[in-house]
């Protein structure tokens, strides 16, 4: 692919020459989104055309095209070769100007010669070009017309530009890569230029939440158009086979359908079961290595391979886009997927379809076999295809139908029947060699009573009928309405107990999950249905899940569609059993599996209540904001009013919140909680839950039709609601809370006001409901104005009635509330305004609140435990109004150390004190100095003392009082964190700063905090422009040095942190001594197995370039009698090992003070290739280290092993291109030793890209 020469342009006769010059204009203006309609050409090849084969008449407003310069272009195409003396005779035939040419010139527009046989140098085509401007010479426009001349090399590259028009390019030219195709016929049997029928009876889904309504496919159409218009957009098309996925692909390129039609010219097609070369993968990589503008279908395409492709296409400058096709969808699709769920064609269609093809076939007949074929577009084909012009089935029966459409006009045969029943009853197989050494095909052909090779040799006879699919070695028979029907046909004639001895033999678990996942699409089968509740019921592997490994529970989830009642009873008998806390654990590996199957389990209302309180004892078996694959998603869900995946009613959903309320367990309170939290949703709702069960219909859930269902369930839900919210329940906080988060989108809806207002209004007698009120400020800053004018008076009246009236009501409206509110409770924020001002307004508020609490002392008195409590920037601003207003400050002060020594320490929030004494701070520092200088040394608040002490500038004073208090070591670390906020310890001398951080570095779990308070005073002089002075700097040395006190909590942050130190205080010879400590203190850490090294590889890099020789004695020496690992793989360093920072003189200097050692170490580390553009060569330093080594087998050997990835994204073969042609340029080295190296590497790397290419093909060949 993209190899496209000149040789291949020369391959063209005159009429496809042309062709191709129309189709490469018509891609330019496409992609420019310019009207298709500017291209024309001229009839037939040897007609006259007056010197111009295609023209390009661009609008007057077009921007300008590459291969097509001017608004006015005309091309005149020629298959042969067109020197100087033939242009003359081409533009002046009889010795004058073409009127075409000069109406170009007058136009100021573009006449170019196309020349399939001309590869010319620049000197020829200058001498053409001054043909062509010769023979203008009695134009008077002469200097206003662009004349060009393309050659057949300057043709390719303009091909190249559109993979579309290469890939028609080498389809006539007898070039075709294989598996590969441009636009064209690709759906089954479809013929060539024939109209896609716009089935309205066709129904559709998308997997995007906005989208929930089944769509048409002209809105299908529409809708994937518009995602892939864009690049890195992936679309999945799924569905049956047979239902006319392929051809609604094929129809997203044809401007016949709709309007913003993809461009053919970008697209490109291939079907897995082709075994297509290059594969998808290596072509999408290769395409978005020459930044080409793509969309590539993948037909056949199965989930593994999708997730593969998807990498590829969703990278951050990728232009490709993705289309793959499959009869099936995953539960884990990449969340970058867009999926679309094809249902069964209505019979219209079919009949139009069938009209088309099969003209011959009577009305009556096509009728009857739309009907037959249940909107299979492929079955009814190939059944119409066995009717003769005096045959006629409108009279038979669907067993007759069935009889006809296996055999196919070629006669009964028993035995063929046998085997297709036989291999149905599995979903796919592996087919082996022909020779019968396949384990799968003699384990079937053995259910079918024949041999290996008559099995082998039924199977290609009904691949000829196209009732079996291939891909690679496995085949399946499809479409999956013929093998159902073949399989359930099977069951009813081998016994039940054969079929299980047969699969539960030892080395046939792929064949044995194979037929589970047969028999979950025969519900309708008594025999498939009894096997499944032997399985389950039947002591054995699959009735008991609480033993299960991830075999049975895959077994366990194919069957349940079978027996959903007793699935359920499996999983609650698990569950009540003693293994209950073990099977319902987080760290359990199936614990996924069994949500997701509940999940589809509470589809039908019958089984809802079950299935949704078994999910709902999953949930509560985690710990608090537990995430990592949480049944919250699948159990609240399952509550929304949209995309529930459940067809229960209300009233049963609230039935199960009711019951979860009521149970004794805590935990499973919460769950009502949120299950009628889930109810009240009314704006937000997503799914990626996949709600397919076997073969039974499924559909996202019920969904109210009407605006007076959706205020049905609103209102049921209120009013179980209500009773919630009265003073003797025990859930009324949450439930009051829960009635203020969802109150905004309630209430815009406009459909329960009514109930809303008079929830409101009860609320408000009991006690005011301050949440709601800050609720409804929400809902007036940021909704009134695009609400009904009724609905905007009833708000306000309500915001009047809750507006907080005397002082107790506004500190617990204003201060007490969460830390997030305050927001909405200043003035709204006036237009243009952001949510900062609002901020500062309701500082402001609270700050008067505080000065008018300091005249209320025994409401202050009542108040002050909660005030102290949970702080945050409320009650800092409180605070602040307390010590602006206060009349005894001290007395206040020890009133609340009095009231904090009656809270559990837990509980203890001194940001009321902090407030109080900043503000302090500032109208009387003496008497704040003299609370902070006690503070140090009280039981109380020496815990909290540097809390305290950071609520302001720090002076000199307020420095020696941290160090006293480091020096009594009453503090935790965390609490000298706040030393970091604000810049309130800029002001520190230095000599003290020193002290106080190495005291803080010193305490249990402060080397992070002394780093993090250091780092943030070096921010401080980097943006004053203010030099790092000499204490500093050797405070950040001695820090550095105790990075091993770091190690035991390390992460990214403080990593960064100490990379930054690092940078600073390390810069010269004085460093030396430190960076020798740090190396060692890191290559400690790396021998001694901790995994916090790889932390440091920022820090590493920093050493390696500014003390590159110290940094190299500790990493290397001392390591000769061990295999060395790179640095770049250990550390994690992104820019590569830091060895390269070093410059080559000083590590060949290095290297050869021990050369028999160090030049193997360098080996491992150094940039073995410089890119340079397109070309990759081998850098100077791996050649000067070969050419330098003791030992160069030694250093090949190195080489040879680092050019071979040990990791990759994508295509191995892609990812090894620059390293193969590194080792290319050796092969005919005319040093023997390095010659025989990289032939013998060549061959390695290409065994290794030929088996990576035979697993791609292998993974990508399943349909499972």
């Amino acid at each position: 692919m993209l190899e496209i020469t000149g040789a291949h342009i020369a391959q063209l006769n005159d009429e496809d020459l042309r062709g191709l010059v129309v189709r490469l204009c018509e891609a330019e203006v496409r992609e420019n989104a310019l009207p298709l309609s500017s291209v024309t050409a001229g009839g037939h090849q040897n007609a006259p055309d007056g010197g111009i084969d295609v023209r390009v008449e661009l609008p007057d407003n077009a921007p300008s095209v590459d291969f097509v310069p001017r608004r006015q272009t005309g091309f005149q195409v020629k298959c042969t070769d067109m020197p100087a003396s033939e242009i003359a005779r081409e533009m002046r035939p009889d010795g004058e100007l073409r009127s075409s040419i000069a109406a170009l010139a007058a136009s100021e527009g573009a006449y170019i010669i196309v020349s399939s046989q001309g590869s010319v140098a620049d000197s020829v085509l200058s001498d053409r070009r001054n043909a062509m401007r010769n023979a203008l010479h009695d134009c008077p426009y002469a200097e206003s017309l662009l004349v060009d001349f393309y050659d057949r090399d300057r043709l390719a590259r303009w091909v190249r530009c559109f993979p579309g028009v290469e890939m028609w390019l080498r389809e006539r030219t007898g070039n075709s890569l294989s598996g590969w195709r441009g636009y064209g016929n690709w759906a089954y049997r479809d013929s060539p230029g024939s109209t896609y029928f716009l089935d309205d009876g066709c129904h559709i889904f998308s997997s995007d939440p906005n989208l929930s309504d089944p769509m048409t496919a002209a809105a299908a159409i529409a809708e994937m158009r518009r995602i892939l218009a864009s690049p890195r957009r992936i679309v999945r098309l799924v569905g049956l086979s047979g239902l006319g996925k392929t051809r609604l692909v094929q129809a997203l390129f044809d401007d016949r359908i709709g309007s913003d039609t993809l461009d053919p010219s970008m697209v490109l097609y291939t079907d897995l079961g082709l075994n297509p070369n290059p594969t998808p993968l290596d072509m999408l990589q290769r395409l978005s290595a020459n930044r080409l503008r793509a969309i590539v279908v993948v037909d056949n395409c199965n989930p593994g391979t999708h997730r593969v492709l998807t990498e590829i296409v969703t990278q951050a400058d990728g232009r490709l886009g993705l289309v793959t096709v499959e009869y099936d969808v995953a539960d884990d699709e990449p969340e970058e997927t867009h999926v679309f769920r094809l249902q069964a064609m209505s019979d219209a269609t079919i009949v139009n379809i069938l009209q088309r093809t099969t003209p011959h076939v009577s009305e009556e007949d096509r009728r009857r076999i739309a009907e037959f074929s249940g909107g299979n577009a492929r079955i009814a084909l190939a059944l119409a295809s066995t009717i003769s012009r005096r045959d006629s089935v409108g009279v038979l029966t669907d067993s007759e139908l069935f009889r006809r459409l296996f055999h196919q006009n070629q006669g009964a045969d028993d035995s063929l029947m046998s085997t297709a029943e036989a291999f149905s009853l599995v979903y796919s197989f592996d087919i082996g060699s022909p020779e019968g050494s396949g384990d799968e095909l003699s384990t079937l052909a053995s259910l079918a009573g024949t041999s290996t090779l008559g099995a082998y040799r039924h199977i290609m006879q009904l691949q000829e009928r196209d009732l079996v699919q291939k891909r690679g070695r496995w085949r399946a028979i499809l479409p999956h309405a013929i093998a159902n029907r073949l399989a359930a046909q099977a069951l009813a004639r081998i016994p039940a107990h054969l079929l299980i001895s047969e699969f539960q033999q030892d080395g046939r678990v792929r064949l044995l999950r194979s037929f589970t996942r047969r028999l979950c699409y025969l519900h309708d089968s008594e025999t498939a249905c009894r096997i499944a509740q032997e399985w389950f019921t039947v002591p054995n592997r699959l009735s008991n899940p609480t033993t299960m490994d991830a075999l049975d529970v895959s077994l366990f989830e194919n069957l349940a569609p079978l027996c959903p009642r007793l699935a359920v009873e499996r999983i609650q008998a698990a569950i009540q059993s003693g293994e209950r806390d073990e099977f319902l654990s987080t760290v359990s590996s199936e614990r996924r599996n069994w949500i997701s199957l509940l999940r589809k389990l509470a589809y039908d209302s019958q089984l809802f209540e079950r299935a949704a309180l078994l999910l709902a004892e999953f949930r509560s078996a985690e710990p608090e904001n537990y995430r990592v694959d949480s049944a919250k998603g699948g159990f609240v869900g399952l509550f929304h009013i949209l995309l529930s995946g459940t067809h229960a009613t209300v009233e049963q959903r609230l039935g199960v919140g009711r019951q979860l309320l009521e149970d004794a367990d805590v935990r499973l309170q919460h769950c009502g909680l949120e299950a009628l939290d889930g109810m009240l949703e009314a704006w937000h709702f997503n799914s990626s839950h996949d709600p397919s069960f076997g073969a039974r219909s499924r559909d996202h859930g019920w969904s109210p039709r009407t605006s007076d269902e959706q205020a049905h369930w609103y209102r049921s839900v209120l009013v179980m609601l209500r009773g919630l919210l009265f003073p003797e329940s025990p859930h009324r906080r949450a439930a009051s809370e829960m009635l203020a988060q969802r109150f905004r989108a309630l209430w815009v809806t406009g459909l329960v006001s009514d109930e809303l207002e008079q929830l409101v209004v009860s609320l408000a007698s009991l006690d005011g409901w301050r949440t709601g009120w800050i609720a409804i400020r929400q809902t007036l800053n940021f909704d009134s104005d695009r609400m009904q004018p009724l609905l905007a008076e009833k708000l306000r009246q309500l915001d009047e009635q809750l507006r907080p009236r005397d002082l107790e009501d506004r500190v617990r409206a204003y201060v007490l509330v969460d830390g997030t509110s305050h927001i909405d409770i200043g003035e709204s924020p006036s237009a243009g305004g952001t949510n900062v001002h609002s901020l500062d307004a309701a500082f402001g508020v609270v700050e008067v609140i505080g000065r008018e609490l300091a005249s209320s002392p025994e409401l202050l008195t009542r108040l002050l435990p909660d005030l102290l409590r949970n702080g945050s920037g409320n009650q800092w601003s409180c605070g602040r109004g307390l010590a602006e207003s206060t009349c005894e400050p001290i007395a206040f002060w020890k009133q609340c150390v009095e009231v904090l020594a009656t809270l559990p320490d837990e509980e203890r929030s001194v940001w009321l004190m902090r407030g109080f004494i900043e503000r302090l701070q500032t109208n009387d520092p003496t008497t704040a100095g003299r609370l902070l200088d006690e503070a140090v040394n009280d039981n109380i608040l020496a815990p909290s003392f540097p809390i305290l002490q950071a609520s302001f500038q720090i002076d000199e004073s307020g420095a020696q009082r941290l160090l006293e208090s480091l020096r009594r070591q009453r503090a935790s670390a965390g609490t000298y964190a706040y030393l970091k906020f604000g810049r309130v310890a800029d002001l520190i001398e230095p000599e003290v700063f020193r002290d106080i951080v190495l005291g803080i570095s010193k305490l249990a779990q402060g080397y992070r905090v002394a780093v993090e308070v250091f780092s943030m005073r070096l921010h401080t002089h980097a943006h004053g422009d203010k030099a790092v002075g000499p204490i500093l700097l050797a405070t950040g040395c001695l820090l550095l040095e105790g990075l091993s006190a770091g190690f035991d909590d390390a992460n990214g942050n403080i990593a960064y942190a100490i990379n930054e130190l690092a940078e600073v205080c390390l810069a010269g010879n004085e460093g030396d001594k430190t960076a020798y400590v740090l190396c060692r203190i890191i290559v400690n850490a790396w021998a001694g197995g901790r995994h916090e090294h790889t932390y440091f590889g920022d820090l590493v890099s920093t050493l390696f370039r500014i003390h590159p020789l110290v940094a190299l004695g500790v990493f290397f020496d001392g390591r000769e009698n061990n295999r060395y690992s790179n640095l770049e793989r250990e550390f994690g360093v992104r820019s590569g090992s830091p060895v390269n920072s070093i410059d080559a003189d000083t590590l060949i200097g290095w290297a050869d003070a021990n050369a028999s050692v160090r030049y193997a170490q360098l080996a491992w580390e150094i940039r073995l290739i410089d890119a340079n553009g397109e070309f990759a060569s081998w850098s100077s330093l791996a050649e000067r280290l070969l050419n330098g080594a003791v030992d160069r087998e030694v250093i090949l050997t190195i080489f040879g092993e680092r050019l071979i990835p040990t990791s990759w994204s994508g295509s191995k073969a892609h990812a090894m291109a620059p390293q193969i042609a590194l080792v290319e340029q050796l092969v005919d080295s005319p040093d023997s030793e390095i010659a025989h190296w990289a032939r013998r590497q060549r061959d390695v790397m290409n065994r290794e890209i030929e088996e990576d290419l035979q697993r791609e093909r292998a993974s990508s060949e399943r349909f499972e």
